[in-house]
């Protein structure tokens, strides 16, 4: 962001710049850091993404409020967004802690237990399966309001969602028993014309002296 600011003018901006945000830009060693705090703007998320749609500009947000954003209320209807969603991560190392009184006995296990679940990315497995849960429910809850029917929400669409199998499900299935019915009906019909016509021979086995 920072070079193309150089060259071309871009700008960026964030819905409120405190708390760790801040820290972490004021006290980074990266230049880049700091041009960024310098250059900050602060705006709503809806007017940051309407900025974004008109080019030379970035919003910065934390990651799975901005995933959740952009699927449930920019997403197309062919799955197309014309956001990207930066591929590099910049953890803040903020959010919920554990309060333990001094000398906790166990608290180097409670640390080693939380750094394994990090570690593993099972932190990770687990956001995104709540927020493809979540996507899905908001998926169903539109399907019922534009169709009137809550049964609606079992759909044929491959959402990643449970549904119950039907006829249109297993066609493949009924296509290959009949493909596979047809050919042997064929086999048969031709051995059966056929068959007057054809001759075998018995190999025999000779042996010489």
């Amino acid at each position: 962001m920072v070079d193309r600011r150089y060259k071309e003018g871009w700008k960026w901006g964030t819905k409120s710049f405190n708390g760790a945000f801040n820290s972490l830009l004021s006290t980074s060693g990266i230049p880049a850091f700091h041009v960024v705090k310098e250059h900050m703007q602060l705006m709503e998320p809806r007017e940051g993404i309407q900025k974004v749609l008109e080019g030379k500009f970035s919003y910065i947000r934390n990651f799975y409020i901005t995933r959740i954003m952009m699927e449930t209320e920019y997403m197309g209807d062919k799955g197309y967004s014309p956001f990207h969603i930066s591929s590099t991560k910049y953890p803040l190392f903020a959010g919920n802690t554990w309060a333990f009184r001094t000398g906790t006995p166990f608290i180097s296990t409670f640390d080693k237990a939380i750094a394994w679940l990090l570690s593993s990315g099972l932190v990770k497995h687990w956001m995104d399966d709540v927020i493809q849960t979540f996507l899905m429910e908001d998926r169903r809850q539109k399907k019922t309001l534009v169709t009137g029917d809550p049964s609606f929400a079992t759909s044929t669409r491959d959402d990643g969602d449970e549904v119950v199998l039907g006829l249109l499900h297993l066609q493949a299935t009924f296509y290959v028993l009949m493909f596979g019915g047809t050919v042997a009906a064929f086999t048969f019909l031709a051995e059966h014309l056929f068959h007057p016509y054809l001759t075998f021979t018995n190999p025999r086995l000779v042996i010489t002296t």
